[in-house]
């Protein structure tokens, strides 16, 4: 009996794991393809873009888990069917009932793997990966081409003619400020010869031979010079650096609602600026309603693990033998995969009150009983 149980334990795992490291592969390595805008458009270094790449992986493996499991389950179970493999288990007094209930005992191991990754894994390394986009230093130089206008950061454009092997510019412009260049307090910054070069840990574009353009409300000043540093640092990425709330802690999350909720919020500024120094202000009470369905979000997709499960398992009801069995397998497949795809549609949706998160909270609870329940009902009556 427990070679039995043990072989489906083993043929699951190893399915899933096949299958969720490939998947996992394939989308990290065309995310990957993706991420190289950080280098060729937000200028940072291929350092950076490596790290942020690779810290990228567990929130793939967080996303596609329960797709995969539900795959595995529901391949493991039709291949037992096909190859008379279940008839061992009937032949072996287990019951179908038993067996349904072994998958979902199985489904709980898969879930707590998962919280794992959502609770703990997950957000962890993606807030790490952002903190490597905060603390990278743009690579101006190696962003900008010629003869195209470039605009790395926040506030500022820069066209170049030319790039000279030595490292130099020709005919440079610059464009700082909002909208046209006509705009309301812009400046322009012609240049015929420019060296980009770091200095003290900050990027200068030493300009020679050329001039300033300032337009500060509808007032114009022109001027020229023989040679400036042009300081290049003081100049905001584009890409987002601030810590986004998926990236926040469960720990941080937690304990923000309850102190929302207790209308005490106990973190002094000096405790805030320690743990999310770039999220000092944001447990506040419009905070909660999204802290607390994030945190929700982490724990209720868990549950829709073992949903997939006693979905799938329903698939135990059936024989090949049957007439229209490959019909009842597509019903049961649409029917899991409709499941996720309302769990992926409501939880993206931003809650609008606390009994929408309580909604979102029931329904895999709901939709697992109501099945268990006709499971029941259906084995009872296939007895008598």
């Amino acid at each position: 009996m427990k070679k039995i149980y043990f072989k489906l334990i083993k043929d699951i795992s190893s399915f899933f794991l096949l299958v969720i490291i490939s998947v996992t592969l394939i989308v990290w390595v065309i995310q990957a393809v993706n991420y190289l805008d950080f280098v060729s458009e937000d200028g940072h270094n291929f350092v950076t873009y490596f790290k942020f790449t690779i810290l990228s992986y567990p929130k793939i493996f967080n996303k596609i888990f329960m797709f995969v499991f539900f795959i595995s389950l529901f391949y493991i179970i039709v291949n037992y069917e096909e190859k008379n493999q279940l008839v061992i288990y009937w032949s072996n007094g287990i019951s179908k009932i038993k067996l349904v209930q072994t998958i979902i005992f199985i489904s709980f191991f898969f879930l707590l793997l998962n919280l794992i990754f959502s609770l703990l894994i997950t957000p962890k390394s993606l807030d790490k990966a952002r903190s490597y986009l905060r603390e990278s230093d743009i690579n101006f130089l190696s962003s900008i081409k010629e003869n195209n206008f470039t605009d790395i950061v926040k506030r500022l454009t820069i066209y170049v003619e030319k790039k000279n092997d030595d490292g130099s510019l020709t005919n440079i412009l610059l464009k700082e400020g909002y909208g046209q260049i006509d705009s309301l307090n812009s400046k322009l910054i012609f240049a015929k010869k420019g060296i980009s070069k770091k200095k003290n840990d900050k990027y200068i574009i030493s300009l020679f031979d050329g001039s300033f353009l300032i337009n500060e409300n509808n007032k114009i000043t022109n001027f020229s010079f023989e040679k400036i540093d042009f300081d290049l640092s003081k100049y905001q990425t584009k890409t987002v650096t601030y810590t986004k709330i998926q990236e926040l802690s469960s720990l941080y999350l937690f304990r923000c609602i309850k102190n929302l909720t207790k209308e005490n919020f106990s973190f002094n500024m000096d405790q805030r600026n320690k743990e999310f120094k770039n999220t000092p202000d944001r447990c506040k009470d419009e905070f909660f309603l999204d802290a607390t369905f994030e945190l929700s979000k982490r724990i209720v997709k868990n549950f829709y693990i073992p949903l997939m499960a006693i979905i799938t398992s329903m698939l135990v009801l059936f024989s090949k033998h049957e007439k229209n069995y490959n019909i009842k397998k597509i019903i049961i497949f649409i029917l899991a995969f409709l499941s996720i795809v309302v769990f992926e549609t409501t939880s993206s949706i931003d809650p609008k009150n606390i009994n929408y998160i309580f909604f979102y909270f029931s329904l895999p609870l709901i939709l697992f009983f109501l099945i268990y329940f006709f499971i029941n009902i259906k084995l009872h009556i296939n007895k008598t």
